[in-house]
């Protein structure tokens, strides 16, 4: 995700800061980083603060660097921001208005970043957003399509 890739470009300044080496020349060191910080994101999820430890990420250096939730919602604000922007092109789209959503169902992996969570929860003024894995939503879409098909009588169309 793009969020993922700033926090790569994130670390990649910081090691080059301190260590003078440019990451971007080591493709497997870049793959490394960019799954610790997929790992990181989820952990910033659940927690304040992170810790990124890669042992012999590029030429036998030891790569630490311990980030805030703060810092990687400052990374990605304009991101997270824009996420409400695409949330009422939808409404407009399907001629709805947020006051007629009954429930917020998020799936996905961003969708646990606790910020996009808080930004729809103000969106849509107090409604917790339910936060389902891919699996569930499928079983959800499953019942909701029988549910739809079912007439007045109870017999099916």
């Amino acid at each position: 995700t793009q969020s993922t890739g700033r926090m790569v470009s994130f670390c990649t300044r910081r090691f080059k800061s301190l260590f003078k080496k440019d990451l971007s020349l080591y493709p497997r060191a870049i793959r490394r980083l960019r799954t610790a910080c997929e790992r990181t994101k989820r952990i910033l999820s659940n927690y304040y603060e992170a810790t990124i430890v890669i042992d012999s990420l590029c030429n036998d250096i030891d790569f630490y660097m311990q980030i805030t939730r703060e810092e990687f919602v400052d990374l990605n604000s304009d991101l997270f921001n824009h996420t409400i922007t695409l949330v009422e092109k939808v409404l407009f789209r399907a001629g709805l208005d947020k006051r007629e959503i009954h429930d917020v169902l998020l799936v996905g992996g961003s969708t646990r970043i606790s910020i996009i969570q808080h930004l729809l929860k103000e969106f849509f003024q107090g409604k917790v957003p339910i936060n389902i894995p891919q699996v569930k939503l499928e079983l959800v879409v499953l019942q909701y399509e029988q549910l739809s098909s079912v007439e007045a009588y109870g017999t099916t169309i």
